[in-house]
C-alpha cells in the first residue's frame, strides 16, 4: 500500500546507501537510531511478555515497529543501486567485516552481563527499576543493529557463485523470509515442554523452520502471478 501510495518514499534511505559504500558507519549510525526509536519506547510501554496474537500469527508487543522498520529500512536499500550501495561486494562494509563480527560480539557481552545482573542481583528479575530496563534495551538495540551488519558484512564477502545449498535458495530465498516467522515460532513453541538439550531444539527448529518455509515458498511460487512478488 505504501508503495502504491508513494512508491519514492524510501529514497532517502536509499541516497544514504549509497553514501554508505565508501562510509557504512553513517548508515549503521542511521540503523541504529531506527532500532532506538522502533524497540525502547515499545520495550518501556509493554515489558518483554506480553505477545499479541491473531490466529497462528503472534508476534511480542515490544517488537512489532521494530520488524517493520527493519523492513522498510532495507526495502530502502534495495530500492536502487544496490551494486553500488551499502550492500555491494565491492563496498566497505565488507572489505571490513571483521570489525563489524568484532562490534556485534561486543554487544553480545555487554547484553549478557546485563542479563547475568538481572537474574543473580535483582531480588525479582521479572520487574526491573527503569534504570536497569533502559539499559537493557539499549544494549539489545545495539547488538540488533550490529548483529544484522555483521551478518550482511560476512555474507558479501563470502559471497562466491557455485552450486551449493545456498545458491538453490536464491529464488526462495524472498519467500522464505516472508513465511518463516510461522513456521519457526511454532516449532519453538512445541518444542518448549520437551526435554531436550537447547542446542538439539535449536538445531530441529533451524532445519524444521527452515524446510517449512522453502517448501511453502515453492508451492507459493506455483500461483500464477506469485513471481512478481516472491
Amino acid at each position: 500500500m505504501l508503495y502504491r501510495l508513494a512508491p519514492n518514499a524510501p529514497g532517502p534511505v536509499n541516497r544514504l546507501s549509497q553514501i554508505g559504500f565508501a562510509r557504512p558507519a553513517l548508515v549503521f549510525a542511521a540503523f541504529l537510531a531506527v532500532t532506538a526509536a522502533a524497540y525502547v519506547p515499545m520495550r518501556l510501554a509493554f515489558g518483554l511478555a506480553r505477545w499479541f496474537g491473531l490466529g497462528p500469527f503472534t508476534v511480542q508487543a515490544s517488537r512489532i515497529f521494530l520488524y517493520l522498520g527493519y523492513f522498510l529500512f532495507g526495502a530502502g536499500i534495495g530500492l536502487a543501486q544496490i551494486r553500488r550501495g551499502v550492500l555491494s561486494p565491492g563496498g566497505q562494509l565488507a572489505e571490513h567485516w571483521p570489525r563489524w563480527a568484532a562490534l556485534a560480539l561486543i554487544a553480545y557481552g555487554l547484553l549478557a552481563v546485563l542479563a547475568y545482573d538481572r537474574r543473580a542481583a535483582m531480588p525479582n528479575p521479572d520487574v526491573l527499576p527503569l534504570g536497569s530496563q533502559i539499559a537493557y534495551s539499549l544494549a539489545f538495540v545495539l547488538f540488533s543493529a550490529a548483529m544484522a551488519f555483521a551478518i550482511l558484512a560476512w555474507f558479501i564477502s563470502f559471497d562466491r557463485p557455485g552450486s551449493g545449498l545456498l545458491d538453490a535458495m536464491r529464488p526462495a530465498a524472498y519467500g522464505i523470509f516472508l513465511v518463516h516467522y510461522v513456521p519457526v515460532l511454532w516449532l519453538q513453541h512445541w518444542l518448549l515442554p520437551v526435554e531436550m538439550s537447547p542446542f538439539a531444539k535449536a538445531g530441529i527448529a533451524f532445519a524444521g523452520g527452515l524446510g517449512a518455509s522453502w517448501a511453502a515458498t515453492l508451492l507459493l511460487l506455483r500461483i500464477p502471478g506469485a513471481k512478481r512478488v516472491l
